[in-house]
């Protein structure tokens, strides 16, 4: 339990770290990404089929269930990114 609500601060302090990026004219959206391995669950995988989210969106999206290993990164539309 108290691991889950350590993701669930620390995910909720990301995406308003995001959104405080919006003051220096820089507004993204989040991309969802799994651990990408073997145990990702079947909610968290279809939840990233789903990308980009709005912030508002993003905000209480993580963690999916207890024990959920899934993050966040900015992700800005028009702009490649590394991870897919």
């Amino acid at each position: 339990l108290a691991r889950t609500e350590i993701i669930r601060a620390h995910h909720q302090a990301t995406i308003q770290e995001y959104r405080n990026w919006g003051v220096w004219g820089v507004n993204v959206m989040a991309e969802m990404i799994t651990a990408g391995d073997d145990r990702v669950c079947p909610i968290c995988e279809a939840l990233t089929l789903k990308n980009p989210y709005s912030l508002d969106d993003a905000m209480n999206l993580i963690p999916v269930h207890p024990q959920c290993r899934c993050t966040t990164i900015p992700f800005e539309p028009g702009v490649d990114t590394l991870i897919h």
